[in-house]
């Protein structure tokens, strides 16, 4: 196992602050628990002020009372004793694979809520749950958002468009103006599109942290915003890795700690030939 670290840095915050982001753990019945060794060992040097996390704790939701959940929740225990953790929910958070009268498949993701586990990162001291909810820390103001399932459910763009813009702009408030604000949103995928910065909230934010992608599938070592592949099996996404500004805002996307799934059946055991990828964000 390898890690990946990358850097990069926003200026006229007003704001001194490291952030260090990690994302789409995928945390699973047969998880090497050696990676959140590595993973903690790597980040405590960084002496981040935030650790945020935007989705895909889980690879999927029903891992929840299916695997040994203790070295999960330790895990996400020692991160807070290096830094406040920020989070939120992800697709694979919020879905579970299930047999469907289908001609073409016996089974496919549906929608499912497990609440006892989120109700167990509610409860960790330093852990700061955000389920399309905020809170503010040291004059930052954090918020995740998490759109409905059916926004990533659905492969017709204009239809995404339409649930993303209707349920961001009940959920998502209007900011205060005197304030860095930061957005936890899971998906960066669209976010540079006009439709969507023009017609919802999120052109209020400063950044956005995201995941998701699973860095296009690219080597560490390119840094461009292409991939390769999405896990929407969209092929040569634009715009998907790496840091990307629209208008005021800034998009940061962290390249995932599993690149492939577990869920993604025969796949996963070519995971380790990519590096678990660590974000730093310092704000300046």
């Amino acid at each position: 196992m390898r890690t990946a670290i990358t850097n990069y840095q926003v200026t006229g915050t007003n704001q001194k602050k490291r952030i260090v982001m990690i994302a789409d753990i995928h945390y699973h019945m047969k998880y090497k628990r050696e990676r959140f060794a590595m993973i903690l060992s790597k980040i405590k040097p960084l002496e981040p002020d935030y650790i945020c996390i935007p989705g895909d704790l889980l690879d999927r939701v029903d891992v929840s009372v299916k695997a040994d959940m203790k070295p999960f929740y330790h895990f996400l225990k020692e991160l807070t004793n290096l830094a406040p953790v920020i989070m939120t929910l992800g697709n694979h958070d919020l879905e579970e694979m299930k047999p469907v009268r289908n001609q073409s498949k016996k089974e496919d993701w549906v929608e499912a809520y497990y609440p006892e586990w989120i109700q167990t990162l509610k409860k960790i001291p330093n852990l700061y749950f955000l389920d399309s909810e905020g809170v503010e820390l040291d004059h930052i103001y954090f918020y995740g958002y998490n759109p409905p399932f059916t926004y990533y459910k659905s492969k017709d763009k204009e239809e995404q468009l339409r649930l993303f813009v209707q349920d961001s702009n009940e959920h998502i408030p209007i900011l205060k103006k005197d304030r860095y604000s930061i957005l936890l949103l899971h998906s960066p995928i669209n976010l540079t599109r006009d439709q969507y910065y023009r017609s919802t909230p999120i052109h209020q934010f400063d950044l956005i942290l995201s995941g998701h992608t699973h860095n296009g599938l690219m080597p560490e070592w390119y840094r461009g915003t292409r991939g390769i592949i999405t896990p929407s099996k969209g092929l040569f996404p634009k715009k998907v890795r790496g840091k990307m500004v629209k208008g005021k805002t800034t998009v940061i996307v962290n390249s995932a700690i599993i690149k492939l799934s577990y869920s993604s059946g025969f796949f996963h055991y070519f995971n380790d030939l990519f590096a678990m990828g660590i974000t730093v964000v310092d704000l300046t």
